[in-house]
């Protein structure tokens, strides 16, 4: 990754940013870099509200969750690739996920986040890294398509290398058009230039979706 590139930053009490709808994209570089400064922001609101002996009121999904996310969006020709990382594997397909659905809709939308919000499990299964990573994302997608349903936040309770299993507990709202923010729908998950990288303290994933 470059030295000057701008990232997104999701951390503390969680925050995100999409990319405008298509026809008025930026580019991924303006979109992170306005990314920065609303985590900056929301990290000195949750400051000044300690010192001042309050606690900032986070969204109804992520009341306990203060483990940090990190994601940013890299253009590729017609569509958009997903990069996530994390201290574990686990956190950095939790990362991807929430990437995909902000791209759709702002997870830090105050009417997304204060909405009522429903518990959901997911299970995959697969035959290897790259096609586990694919139905992880993919099972998402679906129940997106069938249901509404956005998940806010999302825990990865199980990564099983030896059978290839994901189970994962999400936190989400059933979307409804109009009331809440539209970004770009993401059609479909592709294994296009898909990656996995894992080090002794930081795992990458790399996913290119179809827009």
């Amino acid at each position: 990754m470059a030295g000057d590139e701008e990232l997104v930053v999701v951390a503390g009490d969680i925050e995100y940013t999409a990319l405008p709808q298509r026809k008025r994209r930026r580019g991924a570089a303006a979109a992170n870099a306005n990314a920065a400064a609303a985590t900056a922001e929301g990290e000195a609101a949750a400051g000044a509200a300690a010192e001042s002996g309050g606690e900032a009121a986070p969204a109804q999904a992520i009341a306990e969750q203060r483990e940090e996310y990190k994601f940013e969006y890299l253009d590729h020709t017609a569509d958009v690739q997903l990069h996530s990382w994390g201290a574990t594997l686990e956190e950095a397909f939790e990362g991807n996920v929430l990437a995909m659905f902000n791209y759709m809709t702002p997870l830090d939308d105050d009417v997304l986040r204060n909405d009522v919000h429903t518990a959901r499990t997911f299970s995959v299964s697969a035959h290897d890294m790259h096609s586990l990573l694919f139905a992880f994302l993919d099972e998402t997608l679906f129940v997106f398509a069938s249901e509404q349903y956005v998940p806010t936040n999302i825990k990865v309770t199980k990564l099983d290398r030896d059978k290839w299993v994901v189970e994962a507990t999400a936190s989400g709202v059933k979307y409804v058009d109009g009331k809440h923010l539209q970004g770009t729908e993401v059609k479909a998950i592709t294994y296009s230039a898909m990656k996995v990288e894992e080090k002794d303290e930081r795992a990458d994933v790399w996913v290119i979706v179809d827009i």
